[in-house]
């Protein structure tokens, strides 16, 4: 059974978003194009999802949250932290594994 899903006051969402069912929307959110938020999934306040990010449903996602574009979140995300990648991650904890493979041609080239 689905509830009924509710957007706070002075949330902007963009074009081609999509709400599942029973999605409830903090007050101040932002949402740009391409977002697709699953079923029963709680947003909190002034969080804001860039461009082309999932979010699976039933998940939380605190207040103050910012999502970089081409995100998937397949977790719940903690209260005032940014996320980026798939599946999401805290943004300087992804930022360091992507600086780590860059280095991984160089690390497996084998020695003649």
């Amino acid at each position: 059974m689905s509830g009924d899903t509710i957007v706070g006051e002075g949330t902007k969402i963009d074009c081609q978003v999509h709400l599942g069912h029973g999605v409830v929307v903090g007050k101040h959110c932002l949402f740009a194009a391409q977002v697709g938020i699953g079923g029963k999934t709680i947003i909190g306040d002034h969080v804001t999802l860039y461009g082309q990010v999932g979010v699976a449903q039933n998940l939380h996602i605190a207040n103050q949250v910012t999502v970089y574009a081409a995100s998937g979140v397949s977790k719940d995300l903690e209260e005032g932290k940014t996320y980026f990648g798939a599946p999401a991650e805290e943004v300087g904890v992804k930022y360091r594994e992507l600086a780590a493979l860059r280095s991984l041609p160089g690390f497996m080239k084998i020695k003649k």
